[in-house]
């Protein structure tokens, strides 16, 4: 079965194009609460996968703003030298900038 966050809070919902204005917060302009879009979700399947952290991006481009996570997945290594290359090959910088919530955190 997949699994997913529960989304508990409004901070990735809906938003007036390319504003910072949620949209519905207007009912009596004619808007709609809208429910959270498949683009506001992040779903995975198997096990020993833990979800450390859902956020997201401050980037105002569309109604939706993008989300990221981070998960903790336990692995059994079969063959050290490859894990070697996997990490090699893995090290790359992550842009933090586009990972902080609005607090920055």
């Amino acid at each position: 079965m997949f699994v997913q966050v529960h989304i508990v809070s409004r901070n990735n919902l809906n938003f007036a194009r390319v504003s910072d204005r949620y949209a519905g917060e207007n009912p009596k302009e004619g808007e709609k609460r809208r429910s959270p879009a498949w683009c506001d979700r992040i779903v995975w399947l198997g096990k020993r996968i833990k979800q450390v952290w859902y956020k997201r991006a401050d980037i105002r481009l569309s109604d939706h703003r993008p989300v990221s996570s981070l998960f903790m997945v336990e692995v059994e290594v079969l063959d050290q030298r490859k894990l070697q290359r996997v990490i090699n090959l893995s090290n790359v910088p992550i842009h933090a900038e586009v990972l902080a919530d609005e607090d920055g955190d």
